[in-house]
């Protein structure tokens, strides 16, 4: 869990290491009472958030997390324990970070940088085809006037699949012996 600033925006984010999943949220104001909220938003309660020795951090025990400081100033993985660090999260910022533009960078388009980036780490780590995904994403988030006549097209298509069902059937039904009365 951890703030930065990706080419001047102020981004805060964090990583679930096992899953891989990330959130970053752009901030205007790095302070516990901007922060804490969105960790509340996006983190477990009771998860263990590992951080730096940022201040507003500290309350984050009181909030129902087990919070682990490293302390940069000294090192960046703790000494007495490997697994508490901050190397996953600085690794996703300078990844995120390459997704951003060297030139031409705005405020308004930097949400979308942002956006790009969790769908392409999301799309690498579950393994799917990146054109696919971002295709079916794409049909989801904008149906065209196309995707109305599909739904007409499948809906018929069940129909007809049902009406050939009903008159197999009946052929079936043809094929019966009728009962003889003795």
């Amino acid at each position: 869990m951890l703030f930065s600033n990706l080419h001047f925006f102020q981004v805060f984010g964090g990583i679930e290491r096992d899953s891989g999943k990330v959130f970053m949220v752009p901030v205007e104001k790095r302070n516990a009472e901007t922060l804490v909220p969105i960790i509340e938003k996006y983190v477990k309660k009771g998860s263990t958030i590992i951080s730096d020795y940022w201040k507003a951090y500290d309350r984050l025990g009181k909030s129902g997390f087990e919070h682990l400081k490293v302390n940069h100033s000294i090192n960046f993985v703790d000494p007495k324990d490997s697994k508490i660090h901050t190397n996953s999260i600085e690794s996703t910022w300078r990844h995120a970070k390459l997704i951003c533009p060297d030139y031409h960078r705005k405020k308004e388009f930097f949400a979308g940088y942002l956006a790009k980036y969790l769908f392409i780490k999301k799309i690498r780590y579950s393994g799917m085809d990146p054109t696919i995904a971002f295709f079916e994403a794409a049909g989801k988030l904008y149906p065209g006037p196309w995707q109305e006549q599909m739904e007409e097209d499948e809906e018929i298509q069940e129909a007809e699949e049902i009406q050939e069902d009903e008159e197999i059937q009946e052929d079936d039904d043809d094929l019966l012996i009728p009962p003889v009365e003795c």
